[in-house]
């Protein structure tokens, strides 16, 4: 029995328990994955010129997992403003010379299979803070190193809440989800550092690159 006949015989026979397999094929909202397993945002911190471009390093990294069998690849923490990035090397998409940066990476990842998703992030008052490529681990970075006055819902922690249409996170999320779409990206995972927002999953159509 030939290895694409073991499969066949394994889906069926799943399906027949009324269950699904892992290598089985999802769809969700007209968006069909190949299969369940699915690589999770990992921030890497590796856009080491702070410029939030994606490098050789990132297309290594995303497609190389593409090639292995993801049925879905989701690129780590993606900054919506650079005052909202985690730390200064993490990556954004917030300008169109990002989206560009982006092409390559996602026709190929495509090319072999896999669904490309982001991952939009807004750290919030958390943002600017070190990590192992410029140190400051668990610390704010210095404005002289890279680092930036931080913003968020409230001037202090104890302070009253804004209205979330006046928050940073949701002026900025229009144009880096417009931002995406182009770029033939699936899926939007929407994160955020403020702990009383929880992070939303948004499905987007179908897009070629264009």
């Amino acid at each position: 029995m030939s290895e694409g006949e073991k499969k066949a015989k394994r889906s069926k026979k799943a399906k027949t328990n009324g269950t699904v397999g892992l290598f089985d094929p999802m769809t969700l909202r007209g968006m069909t994955v190949r299969n369940r397993i699915w690589l999770p945002p990992m921030d890497t911190y590796s856009a080491l010129a702070q410029d939030g471009l994606p490098t050789p390093f990132h297309y290594q990294h995303y497609v190389s997992r593409a090639m292995g069998g993801f049925g879905m690849v989701i690129v780590e923490a993606t900054a919506v403003t650079p005052e909202g990035r985690i730390s200064p090397c993490d990556l954004g998409l917030w300008a169109d010379e990002q989206m560009d940066a982006w092409r390559w990476i996602v026709a190929d990842a495509k090319a072999a299979g896999a669904t490309m998703a982001v991952q939009l992030n807004h750290a919030g008052r958390k943002a600017s803070t070190g990590c192992f490529s410029i140190g400051y681990e668990h610390e704010s970075v210095p404005e002289e190193q890279g680092g930036w006055q931080t913003v968020g819902q409230a001037p202090t922690r104890s302070g009253r809440w804004t209205s979330l249409a006046n928050s940073p996170l949701t002026k900025s999320m229009p144009s880096s989800t417009s931002s995406a779409t182009p770029l033939g990206v699936l899926m939007i995972s929407a994160s955020t550092r403020w702990k009383f927002m929880r992070p939303t999953a948004i499905c987007c159509r179908n897009s070629s690159i264009r």
